[in-house]
């Protein structure tokens, strides 16, 4: 019975191409939300493919190829027959963990799409609270430039409006260029200076090697500056001085703790979904620092090669 046994290797493959063949059929005429009548259905549709396969082996390495009688190979029939059946059970539940795998592991990519696409719309919501205010309050400070200083005014509308297209521009993108956005955190930080005068004072630190292939979630530094000017006095006697301070790994904004008197607590969306952001791009968190003299968020900065392909 040497010979049968060899065919009884090429009958196991046999097997395991028919338990495949019969999950793709299912898959394609018949859907099902549960997954238990899926695999139930495909082993009882793979069980009859698995005797007429242990058929054809007998037939073939038996019968034809070996000389038997039917009536010599009886009890190697019945065996067969018997262990086609565990073949298939086996089988069957390699096929269920491995079915399960697979659902299990779409249902997280399912999930962790969902979450993106929660943050991002979230964050797009900030950001489009956030255009009006930057709107309005530059409109207001063009207005009283244009009663008094026309030069002045000139330069106030074109890096506004630099700043403006800017902000529209890259408001979809996942990423933009650290040295695209710090060049206009020039202009922007003009416009805050040209609103706030002496009452607020920047100072930022880098290096230019730094800043290659680096990238950072769009609008972050716009929240941070405004979150700062929200929640803090900013006055000539008592200025807001922001530090801005990139290294090859992270961009650290710090400023001078001096809390507004107000009861309403901040509910930190702004800095909640910049968090929630850097986790599903990069899985690394911000850092907040809350001090009595100051208050300091760590960010981390990406490093991308191919900025093209992230973003699509």
């Amino acid at each position: 019975m040497r010979s049968l046994n060899t065919f009884f290797y090429t009958y196991c493959i046999f097997c395991l191409g028919l338990s495949r063949l019969a999950e793709q059929v299912l898959r394609r005429y018949y859907r099902t939300p549960s997954a238990v009548k899926f695999l139930a259905l495909l082993f009882l549709s793979s069980l009859p493919l698995t005797f007429i396969a242990a058929i054809v082996v007998i037939a073939i390495a038996g019968i034809w190829y070996s000389g038997y009688q039917l009536s010599e190979i009886q009890t190697e029939i019945k065996l067969t027959f018997l262990l086609a059946f565990r073949i298939n059970l086996f089988l069957h539940c390699i096929n269920s963990i491995v079915y399960f795998f697979k659902q299990l592991r779409e249902k997280q990519l399912e999930a962790e799409e969902l979450k993106r696409a929660q943050i991002q719309a979230q964050l797009q919501q900030i950001k489009t609270q956030i255009n009006p205010h930057f709107l309005f309050n530059n409109l207001n400070v063009l207005a009283s430039l244009i009663m008094n200083k026309s030069e002045e005014a000139n330069q106030f509308i074109e890096s506004f409006s630099e700043v403006y297209r800017y902000i529209l521009k890259n408001q979809e993108q996942e990423l933009v260029s650290l040295k695209d956005e710090l060049k206009v955190m020039d202009l922007y930080i003009f416009l805050l200076k040209k609103r706030f005068a002496e009452a607020i004072k920047f100072n930022i630190s880098f290096d230019e090697h730094h800043l290659e292939n680096t990238f950072i979630v769009p609008a972050t530094l716009q929240i941070l500056i405004e979150n700062a000017i929200k929640h803090n006095i900013a006055s000539s006697s008592k200025p807001l001085s922001i530090d801005i301070v990139i290294n090859s790994n992270t961009l650290m904004v710090r400023n001078n703790h001096q809390p507004k008197q107000t009861l309403e607590k901040s509910s930190q969306i702004g800095l909640k979904s910049i968090n929630q952001q850097y986790k599903i791009i990069c899985g690394k968190e911000i850092t907040v620092k809350n001090q009595d003299d100051y208050f300091e968020i760590t960010l981390p900065v990406l490093k991308v090669e191919n900025y093209e392909v992230f973003n699509h």
